[in-house]
């Protein structure tokens, strides 16, 4: 072989090994992803408070489960610590928002949507 066809045979088989590198991180990454979910769905019971707001989401949460999300919160907050995560949120069946963490500037922010005047706040701490 000439070194002209070596040259791209060589690029292409160092862009592939790059890209398995590349993919295997990914998959890694994915499954700790997979870990840290299961790991939130059995912390503190969190699996059963969650379906309780989900149940009870049209009431006035504030007042009416507003501990519960404040202990989802909490639950979600250690996971957040645990794992150096940037952000977590968690949603309910419907796809809509029961917690958050957020990271911004070295400072964390946590909270839970609510009920309030017809329409929807956010508490944060």
């Amino acid at each position: 072989m000439s070194k002209r066809k070596q040259n791209p045979t060589a690029a292409n088989e160092l862009l592939q090994s790059s890209f398995n590198l590349i993919r295997d991180e990914l998959e890694s990454l994915q499954t700790n992803r997979m870990m840290h979910s299961r790991q939130m769905a059995g912390i503190d019971n969190m699996g059963n408070d969650v379906h309780l707001v989900y149940k009870y989401k049209s009431e006035p949460t504030e007042l009416f489960v507003g501990n519960i999300y404040r202990k989802i919160s909490q639950s979600v907050y250690k996971i957040f610590l645990a794992n150096q995560l940037d952000f977590v949120r968690l949603y309910d069946i419907d796809g809509d928002l029961v917690a958050f963490v957020d990271l911004e500037s070295d400072r964390a922010t946590l909270g839970y949507p609510f009920r309030k005047d017809g329409g929807t706040a956010f508490q944060t701490k």
